[in-house]
């Protein structure tokens, strides 16, 4: 993953030990190095290794936290992961709808001295991230085995979509030996199941994943959709309450079920999940245009404009702020 060609590794060096940037903090002539050879950088959804990256111009959140990592590694500067959740974006293809998370990397300032008996709530250091918002929702440090976790779990999701099972699985399970409690590729080994047929052992692995996490939607709701593939009604019924009852802390993942209400046209559940959305970051814009847009379409427009007012003033997007803006006027002639 984070190895270079012996080309790349002597282009870094004589840039990094190059004598007229010795004045410049080590973990800062890492970040230049990067900023200056990504100007052109492709911003898509592969997963790289670092050289892979570097030959592509081109590479997902991961692949840009692999191309950080190695060139630390080379430099000797200590680094750590942080995982970030974001508004959900939707990856719909071979009837599989994916939705992604986000990890960025921060470089340590080498030359920092912790005082004795002092207490320190951050270190400081350099960021590596592309396309930070406000938005965004922490979810804390991500291990260096959580991180290459993520790794095999994304090429495990991209081989479920070419319909390679096969591989898909083998890489979920090499995925969950670096982090074995990892929910999302334990919900990824159980659709991968779901799609070889073997539903007994794909049930077993949500019920094995429940076991850490009542309450999390990603496995409930899949997990319903296997008592439904089974006409388990019954028990997709029973499942649907403890949905509705679920005390999932994330906002995104309620806005993940709000918006796929809204798709299927269930405005009613959609306005119950976007609430939730509300009631848990009252401060994103999310849950109250999703509330609008549901509103609307149930020819309510006098509650739609309201939710549209308050979701104007939650939004810091320039681009965001537009839409709402010809929104809100499109409401206005009600």
């Amino acid at each position: 993953m984070f190895e270079f060609t012996k080309a790349e590794q002597n282009k870094f060096f004589e840039y990094y030990n190059a004598e007229n940037r010795q004045q410049i903090l080590p973990h800062k002539r890492v970040y230049n190095y990067l900023e200056n050879n990504l100007h052109a950088f492709n911003y898509y959804g592969e997963t790289y290794t670092a050289q892979e990256t570097i030959d592509n111009k081109a590479g997902n959140c991961i692949s840009l936290a692999i191309l950080t990592t190695a060139y630390a590694k080379l430099a000797n500067i200590k680094f750590a992961y942080s995982e970030v959740t974001t508004a959900p974006v939707y990856f719909k293809e071979s009837n599989f709808q994916l939705t992604s998370n986000h990890v960025r990397t921060k470089l340590y300032d080498p030359t920092f001295i912790e005082v004795d008996k002092m207490v320190y709530f951050y270190k400081p250091g350099i960021i590596v991230d592309y396309f930070p918002s406000r938005n965004n929702w922490s979810n804390g440090i991500a291990t260096y085995e959580k991180f290459i976790s993520m790794y095999y779990r994304n090429l495990a999701a991209k081989a479920l979509l070419e319909h390679d099972l096969n591989t898909a699985g083998w890489l979920a399970l090499e995925s969950l030996k670096f982090a074995p409690k990892s929910l999302s590729s334990i919900n990824l080994l159980a659709v991968i199941y779901r799609n070889l047929d073997l539903y007994d052992l794909s049930e077993k692995v949500y019920l094995h994943g429940l076991k850490y996490s009542k309450d999390n939607l990603n496995l409930l709701t899949n997990y319903q959709l296997l008592l439904v593939k089974q006409n388990k009604t019954k028990a997709a019924e029973q499942l649907q309450t403890k949905i509705d009852n679920a005390t999932d802390p994330s906002p995104f993942r309620w806005l993940t079920l709000a918006d796929e209400h809204y798709n299927n046209q269930k405005y009613f559940g959609a306005i119950k999940y976007y609430k939730k959305v509300i009631e848990i970051a009252p401060y994103l814009h999310y849950g109250y245009a999703g509330t609008a847009k549901s509103l609307f379409a149930l020819d309510k427009k006098g509650a739609s404009k309201k939710f549209m007012e308050i979701a104007l003033e939650k939004t810091h997007e320039a681009k965001q702020e537009k839409l709402y803006k010809a929104k809100l006027a499109i409401l206005q002639k009600y």
